[in-house]
């Protein structure tokens, strides 16, 4: 009796990486095809189903046509299904299917994904393979990653003095940041030291004591903290920026120096301006409505804490208006022979009190004016 074995085809298939795989990332499924048997095969087909082994697994890359004889195709999403593939004898070909791998995997876990018979044709004889299993495992779980943030400097600009910047971290187990983690982000001729206090699983200061003349910011390097695994926190930066200004203000004066005023007019401020838009501070308490000369002062301050000179006005109060008297009664002024003189009154008006002096020495009781 005669016994004819059936032909077959033999299909390998593997992942790579095959460990240490991240959920949400992406792999390759390797395929390979072989006709072990001395005829041709044709119509080669299997299918692996992905999402039946890890729900939301799908291709993301399929093969072009033709990579395994010119009818050979792949399709599918969920499920890879290969069609029409054909085999000289003795040979095989190679394919790659890149996949999803889904965020909702689970963590240190096996996943084994099979295939199914394959099937063809090998001369006029139909042609069968094995099922065919292959596995990749994920990588364990990195628990929480920390975040870090760089907030704004303490101060917009600096005369030399030192700005702070404060590092929160959220979701850290050990926060790992030293001064050889910062970098300097200058301009000019600007630079400065570093230093690192207050450290916290929330939050850091970073104190820079600046050089020069510029801006400066800083960066802040990867792996400063530790999440609650073996995730580390990422890079940070570059941070907003401050000025090195170590120039003071200069003050000019608006109007007259020295200023005249003439008493009891009160005091007028005429003004003053800084050079870099600073606000001018004026001290006018040494002003009295007295004629006499009196000292106005101006300071100004910089955002750096850069102290201008201080600049001063010489207010003269002087008194150049004349008095004015009123008299008080009738004038002119008819007395009674042997009454004697009754003095009616005036009045002066003058800012500077001057006094009223009356002289009557002209009057003598006899009828006459």
């Amino acid at each position: 009796e005669l016994v004819v074995a059936k032909p077959s085809i033999e299909l390998d298939m593997s992942f790579d990486p095959d460990s240490s795989v991240t959920p949400g990332s992406q792999i390759d499924l390797d395929f390979t095809l072989t006709n072990p048997e001395l005829g041709s095969a044709s119509g080669i087909a299997f299918s692996v189903d992905l999402d039946s082994v890890l729900s939301g697994m799908q291709v993301n890359t399929l093969p072009a046509a033709g990579f395994c004889g010119g009818s050979s195709a792949t399709s599918g999403t969920s499920v890879i299904s290969v069609s029409g593939a054909s085999l000289a004898g003795g040979d095989s070909c190679s394919f790659t299917v890149t996949v999803d791998v889904p965020g909702t995997a689970s963590f240190s876990t096996e996943y084994s994904f099979t295939s199914s018979t394959i099937t063809g044709t090998v001369g006029a004889l139909a042609a069968s393979g094995d099922i065919v299993t292959t596995r990749f495992t994920t990588i364990p779980d990195p628990g929480l990653t920390p975040t870090i943030s760089i907030g704004s400097p303490s101060a917009s600009s600096s005369n030399g003095a030192q700005i702070t910047y404060v590092i929160s971290y959220t979701q850290a187990s050990q926060v790992l940041l030293t001064a050889g983690d910062v970098s300097l982000n200058t301009t000019g001729t600007a630079g400065g030291t570093v230093s690192v206090n207050s450290v916290t699983l929330s939050s850091a200061n970073v104190v820079v004591t600046p050089t020069g003349e510029g801006t400066v910011g800083i960066s802040i390097d990867a792996g400063t903290a530790r999440g609650t695994g073996v995730v580390l926190a990422p890079a940070a930066g570059p941070s907003a920026t401050f000025t090195i200004d170590s120039v003071a203000p200069v003050i000019s004066l608006t109007g007259a120096n020295p200023q005249t005023i003439e008493l009891g007019a009160g005091y007028t401020e005429l003004g003053a301006t800084a050079d870099d838009g600073s606000t001018v501070v004026i001290d006018d308490s040494d002003f009295m409505d007295a004629v006499g000369t009196y000292t106005i002062r101006y300071n100004a301050t910089d955002a750096a804490g850069n102290v201008a000179t201080e600049v001063t006005r010489t207010v003269n109060v002087v008194d150049t208006t004349l008095p004015v008297i009123t008299l008080t009664g009738a004038n002119p002024q008819t007395i009674e022979l042997g009454a004697g003189y009754t003095e009616l009154g005036a009045t002066v008006a003058d800012e500077g009190a001057a006094p009223l002096v009356i002289d009557d020495s002209d009057f003598v009781d006899a009828v006459g004016t």
